[in-house]
């Protein structure tokens, strides 16, 4: 769904000015925040994560 917000945005100024994008900047990425419609009774079991901090 924000691959559709990101090409409105650079598609269309309006929208572009709708959401207050100053002028010389443009949009990288879009993010959707709600409620889960659904409740799981558990978190999928998965692989710890690798991480490296240097």
């Amino acid at each position: 769904m924000t691959g559709f917000l990101h090409q409105a945005v650079h598609s269309s100024s309006g929208i572009a000015r709708a959401l207050d994008l100053p002028p010389g900047h443009r949009m990288i990425g879009g993010l959707m925040i709600s409620h889960p419609e659904m409740e799981y009774a558990r978190v999928p079991v998965r692989k710890p994560a690798v991480v490296i901090w240097r």
